[in-house]
């Protein structure tokens, strides 16, 4: 996060203040906070703290104290602590794994915890779960927390709620386990369920509300939805709670259902719906509860020779503490291949390079089998791709390259074998790379890219600063992608002064990629070319790219004026045309920084062989005074800037072409009284509201509707309506223009369309609201710009209703809805009865509204309204995102959408 004005004052102020002893570590965990600088990350390394008691025992705690108080400090440490029990991965990618190095492993969900905490009071939290009908689960910006229902105010952020609900419950608080238990048994089940309060009750060590969701979970009978919220989150308690409920599962066969499959998936790295078996998903789960009781079957699994015995033992091990592999990793990679393969498949879920980095170093190294070193690579080193960036020409590579080699230790001393190493690797390889699938197991998957193994050659010849190393890699330069050149061009052409350099960055104009040859010519604009290198920059202008040849002329042109002529000379007597006319644009352009003579000009254009029509215009500028500057308003003399209007399209026969703006003759057929904007804004949105609120409780109803559809690879998941709204796989093959019919419950949203009477006029209100940012712009104009804007908008109101349409529950499902029913006609099939009876009525409802023509209008008057002037006027005094530019009115979010309503063929549904 970044922290507010109000917060950087009242923070640098005490940092300002603090204690000589703990300055750099309050100053540090400052600059966490506002801009996630890691410094703190570094500082308490290099204390080599072994416990999170030991990190909260000493200065770190001092620092809290004085960022907040006694009190809050001891807080902020109790629930701190209580992540030592946990997995310290978190996302899709997680695995169930624990550390007994919790301050390495822990601190950045520490340092999240702590940022919370001081600058957010939370609510009480028995207050929040005895009223917990007043809040639900936030949507932007607070999607992480439980915000008040009502005004959409945040209360309490997911993490530190469920760390709080841990401690409380680990000390049996009666008041709260009753209020926990009145939520996860209420009938109707309220808003406030989820995965929040699942997580805090598997962190904590009370068995007897594991024990109330266990039961729940087995109760759930067709509750899909209900069922995978519990099966998703078991692995983000502790130990002892995770082994209950996989007992659990094992004892009423949970794994029947794809929900649980999939959680055990994501628990052991075994891949995505990895098993359809429901028989091996059973004894991979049966192996894992064993392995986890006894140590002494943990032993027996890894003398064994099957693949999946040797990883359900390893993944035991890791769940309890992966630290402890470095005792059985040293001999199972020495064993057969298949038992190597297995053990390095299994290292990459941990993606801890500094933990596996030494147990493979030996391995890849030395092995010559290429997928052995293609499944060691991965658990070896993390590939810098930021160095074939195009975007990192400007970075301080030098910094940067020396930070890479500082953090990853297990490269010092082995550069030289380890860059004849990759050298056979490469050979080893297609240019595509290497794809080893199913195997060891049918869920792995390893790809080595050629990219990644030349990128750590760059940064090895680099580092080492070896000529001749990089004189290998550019020699099969030719051979590499586009984006390995790149890499060449940041790192060995970051300081181009030795003659291999210059030589690789002018051969570079070459290139098959306009991108590196841009590159090329952005370096070479900071060297002086000698007369050789001149004629590769000539060459430049036999390509037809607008940009590689502005590059080439603003080279060329800044030569002392001989060599420009001589330059003008060699290209107009070139066989090609493209590079005569090259010779002509230079020509022009040294023209106009200084005088060249008529009689120097005629003669060089004497020199072209013939003179084609375009070579003629670039003649005529030469020879003619007082020549027009050419820019993006006229169309650089080439084009016409902006393509006339199809008034046709509007009205037929209104406009008469010789009688003045056409835009001007359309206004009193469009902006009568009342005018548009007064009309657009008379539209009453609180009955749209009540309608939706209608179509959420039919979704509320149905919520554990369960189908099957196809997921992004065409595979079929079963979900419910609750979790996803998509077309049924049993009713259609064909995912693209698929009609309401072929989605869950249409009877039952046709039957809504004509009973709340929704219409297509509600429907593009819906979508004004829906596709305006929750903040509009309006909050960053300039005061001209607020007054210029304030007779047409009413943005207060905008801004209200903004709110409540981002507060809608299930909004998302609401969107995917009405973007079934807005698809054109002609898309949709004859079959498609629901959809098109759904398509009458929201035409009927709503008769004379055309959504186009409303835009049109709207446009009209603002067209009428504003100058020409007004139109030009800055709307922000600073840069926007990452332009470099301020933005006129036509880019204002709400114009924007009416701009693009007039644009867009709407009366296929409205």
């Amino acid at each position: 996060m970044t922290l507010s004005h109000e917060q950087k004052t009242h923070f640098q102020h005490i940092v300002d203040t603090a204690p000589t002893a703990i300055q750099p570590l309050a100053t540090a965990l400052f600059k966490y906070m506002d801009n996630r600088d890691d410094d703190i990350e570094r500082l308490i390394a290099t204390q080599h703290y072994q416990t999170l008691q030991e990190l909260f025992n000493g200065p770190f705690f001092d620092v809290l104290t004085l960022f907040s108080s006694q009190e809050r400090a001891n807080t902020i440490k109790t629930l701190a602590l209580r992540f030592d029990t946990t997995m310290f991965q978190t996302g899709i990618l997680r695995r169930s794994f624990r550390s007994a190095q919790p301050v390495q492993d822990h601190l950045f969900q520490c340092l999240q915890l702590i940022e919370e905490m001081l600058t957010f009071e939370e609510i009480s939290l028995q207050e929040l779960l005895t009223k917990h009908q007043q809040y639900e689960h936030g949507t932007y910006p607070n999607y992480h927390a439980y915000v008040l229902k009502k005004d959409k105010i945040k209360v309490i952020d997911f993490t530190v709620f469920e760390q709080l609900l841990a401690e409380e419950l680990s000390l049996q608080n009666t008041l709260i386990e009753e209020a926990v238990e009145s939520i996860l048994f209420d009938e109707h089940r309220s808003s406030f369920f989820g995965y929040p309060l699942i997580r805090g009750i598997f962190k904590s060590t009370n068995t007897r509300m594991h024990e109330a969701l266990g039961k729940l979970l087995v109760a759930a009978a067709r509750q899909e939805g209900l069922r995978q919220a519990i099966v998703e989150n078991i692995d983000h308690g502790n130990l002892e709670a995770q082994l209950k409920m996989m007992k659990l599962i094992q004892e009423h066969k949970l794994t029947r259902f794809s929900s649980v499959i999939r959680a055990i998936d994501t628990w052991m790295g075994l891949g995505y719906n990895s098993f359809d078996n429901q028989k091996i998903t059973e004894e991979v789960l049966s192996l894992a509860i064993q392995a986890i009781e006894e140590d002494s079957f943990t032993e027996e699994l890894l003398q064994s020779e099957r693949t999946i015995d040797i990883f359900v033992a390893l993944w035991a091990i890791s769940t309890k503490d992966y630290t402890k592999l470095d005792a059985v990793l040293p001999e199972l990679l020495k064993r057969d291949k298949h038992i190597q393969l297995t053990a390095l498949a299994f290292l990459k879920n941990l993606s801890k390079i500094p933990f596996t980095a030494p147990y493979v170093k030996e391995l890849i190294l030395t092995t010559k089998d290429i997928e052995l070193f293609a499944f060691a690579w991965g658990n070896f080193i993390y590939a810098n791709h930021y160095i074939n960036s195009e975007y990192a020409q400007d970075n301080d590579w030098d910094k940067t390259l020396q930070s890479f080699m500082q953090e990853n230790v297990q490269l010092q001393g082995i550069e030289y074998p380890f860059f004849e190493q990759i050298e056979w690797a490469k050979s080893e390889i297609s240019k595509e790379g290497l794809t080893i699938t199913g195997k060891p197991l049918p869920f792995v998957f390893v790809h080595l890219l050629l990219e990644d193994l030349v990128s750590i050659q760059i940064i090895l010849a680099h580092h080492v600063q070896d000529e001749a190393l990089f004189q290998r890699i550019i020699a099969q330069a030719d051979s590499y992608s586009p984006t390995s050149r790149i890499g060449l061009l940041n790192i060995y052409c970051l300081h181009p002064t030795t003659q291999g350099q210059r030589e690789f960055l002018f051969s570079s104009l070459r290139d098959r990629s306009s991108i590196n040859r841009s590159i090329a010519l952005k370096k070479i604009h900071e060297l002086t070319p000698t007369t050789d290198e001149i004629l590769k920059i000539e060459d430049l202008l036999a390509n037809k790219s607008g940009a590689l040849r502005k590059e080439a002329i603003s080279l060329l042109k800044v030569q002392p004026q001989d060599s420009v002529l001589q330059s003008a000379e060699r290209l107009i007597k070139d066989r090609k045309q493209l590079k005569r006319l090259g010779g002509l644009e230079l020509l022009l352009e040294a023209s106009k920084k200084s005088a060249i003579a008529n009689e120097q000009i005629i003669a060089l254009c004497a020199l072209l062989p013939k003179v084609t029509k375009n070579e003629q215009v670039l003649l005529d500028q030469l020879v003619t005074q007082d020549v027009p500057e050419y820019n993006e308003h006229n169309g650089y003399g080439l084009y016409t800037p902006h393509p006339p209007v199809q008034y046709d399209s509007i009205t037929s026969g209104a406009i008469n072409m010789n009688a003045g703006e056409p835009w001007q003759q359309l206004v009193p057929l469009y902006v009568q009284s009342p005018t548009p904007l007064e009309k657009f804004f008379q539209y009453d949105v609180t009955k749209l509201l009540h309608k939706l609120e209608q179509l959420i409780h039919i979704l509320d109803e149905n919520a554990d509707y369960e189908y099957e559809t196809y997921q992004w690879n065409d595979t079929t998941i079963t979900t419910t309506l609750d979790q996803r709204y998509s077309l049924i796989a049993t009713k259609t093959t064909n995912q693209h223009q698929a009609n309401l019919d072929v989605h869950p419950i249409p009877e039952k949203i046709v039957q809504w369309i004509q009973t709340s009477m929704f219409s297509c006029e509600d429907l593009a209100y819906f979508n004004f609201y829906n596709d305006l940012y929750e903040y509009p712009t309006a909050q960053d104009l300039t005061e001209e710009a607020h007054t210029l804007i304030a007779p047409f908008f009413h943005y207060e109101e905008i801004k209200k209703n903004i709110a409540k349409f981002n507060a809608l529950k299930h909004k998302y499902t609401l969107e995917q809805i009405f973007a079934v029913l807005m698809q054109d006609n002609k898309h949709i099939e004859e079959e498609s009865v629901l959809h098109k009876e759904a398509i009458t009525l929201l035409e009927q409802h709503s008769p004379a509204f055309n959504s186009f023509e409303q835009a049109v209008g709207i446009m009209l008057q603002l067209l009428q309204q504003l100058s020409a002037e007004q139109w030009q006027i800055n709307i922000r005094d600073n840069s926007y995102y990452y332009y470099r530019a301020t933005l006129t009115i036509i880019d204002l979010d709400v114009i924007q959408l009416f701009v693009d309503r007039c644009l867009a063929d709407y009366s296929t549904y409205c």
